[in-house]
């Protein structure tokens, strides 16, 4: 079991040998110690063990029961779990990396669904949706940038877990995801301001959107635009600043969907869909400049 220094120095020494194993590594006393160090108030160390899984995923050097260890690690008391409902602590730099390592697996596996070899069950994917929605439901920590400890972003790291999970679950699991994120959207207690409403447009855009719309037929673009008919009206502001901070919350992800669904060329593939969206859209952002 390594100590801090023990701990940051290696990691950096690793990272500095283009990721490479030393030979005389323990490959899972390494994994246990970066996940017992993956929260840690120092963000060099944080970010990099991040890093480092993340290379070492992309680049098949984890084996299946790694990966697996590590899945479920993230999801447990210790990690995504450890002083949920905490806030303005450093309890969030565990939950939210976590998330951000959770993101980073469930990837992968989406990955190596395309040849017919994920890592994960089907029941285990339902399994980690439930436990991302408990997450999500008593997580009351959202700040962003936080001074002298770097990013705690536990709105957009989950976004990213969101996205990644549209692409393996059907049309439960994406009814589920777009739930979380409206509750995510409309958030009463701050006005986002590190760019959390361009990582939950980019969990519709580039995960339900593409997922269910596009490469599947579980989900259609009607119950799409349905949602966000429903979800995304203006709130009368009665309570103050409550109100206004969902309102803020609201337009800002709006107009992010907006722009990402202009500016990304992959939804051209097909007209017709790119169409019904964007005329959606279009609906939704000339009555919120209407009021």
């Amino acid at each position: 079991m390594r100590n801090f220094d023990e701990m940051k120095a290696l990691v950096l020494e690793i990272a500095d040998s283009d990721y490479e194993i030393p030979e005389s590594m323990d490959k899972n006393s390494f994994i246990a110690d970066m996940l017992r160090f993956i929260g840690d108030t120092d963000s060099v160390l944080r970010e990099g063990i991040y890093e480092l899984i993340w290379e070492w995923t992309s680049g098949d050097i984890l084996s299946a029961e790694q990966l697996r260890h590590i899945t479920f690690s993230c999801l447990d008391d210790k990690h995504m779990f450890f002083g949920i409902g905490e806030e303005d602590t450093d309890t969030v730099f565990a939950r939210s990396f976590s998330s951000l390592t959770l993101h980073t697996c469930i990837d992968y596996d989406k990955y190596k669904r395309k040849s017919n070899n994920p890592f994960l069950t089907e029941k285990e994917i339902v399994e980690i949706l439930h436990k991302v929605m408990q997450y999500i439901d008593q997580e009351h920590d959202y700040r962003g940038y936080v001074k002298e400890r770097g990013w705690a972003h536990s709105v957009a790291h989950i976004a990213d877990v969101l996205k990644v999970l549209t692409f393996c679950v059907e049309h439960d699991g994406i009814t589920q995801i777009l739930t979380a994120i409206g509750q995510l959207v409309s958030n009463k207690s701050l006005v986002y301001e590190a760019t959390e409403d361009e990582r939950l447009a980019d969990a519709v855009i580039s995960g339900v959107l593409w997922a269910g719309c596009y490469k599947g037929d579980y989900f259609s673009v009607k119950e799409l635009c349905d949602w966000l008919k429903d979800t995304f009206v203006m709130v009368e502001r009665k309570v103050m600043p409550d109100d206004y901070n969902i309102n803020a919350n609201r337009k800002a992800f709006i107009k992010s969907m907006y722009a990402k669904t202009m500016t990304d060329s992959d939804l051209h593939e097909n007209e017709e869909i790119f169409r019904q969206f964007h005329d959606c859209l279009f609906e939704i952002v000339t009555e919120l400049y209407a009021g």
